[in-house]
């Protein structure tokens, strides 16, 4: 039996119907500070910091991810706003991203067991 091929980074990601490029930096600067990751959402690109192990490359990974599902779905811009009915607006973010998520977490999973 062969041994099992070690699985390249994960370099794109579907997310609600736009592709994300995904590009490992030896240093990331935003803002003046030192970044584990950004998401760009003009350029549709997610940038993640070298040199973390697997677990900590998935969770900044997926944290990214949400700023990237929150952008483009609105619900950024409504969380900036005076939201009326919180538990509402809660209960449709929940719907919203728990299948997109978890699609995201199963091609996350792969690249980062």
């Amino acid at each position: 039996m062969m041994p099992r091929k070690k699985p390249q980074p994960l370099t794109s990601i579907n997310i609600a119907g736009k592709t994300y490029s995904i590009t490992y930096e030896d240093e990331i600067i935003e803002s003046g500070y030192l970044c584990d990751g950004v998401t760009c959402i003009a350029d549709a690109t997610i940038k993640i910091a070298k040199g973390m192990d697997a677990v900590h490359t998935k969770q900044i990974l997926l944290h990214e991810i949400v700023h990237a599902l929150l952008n483009d779905s609105g619900a950024a811009y409504l969380m900036k706003q005076n939201i009326e009915n919180k538990e509402e607006f809660e209960e449709t973010l929940v719907r919203v991203l728990t299948p997109v998520l978890m699609e995201v977490i199963k091609q996350i999973g792969y690249y980062y067991a």
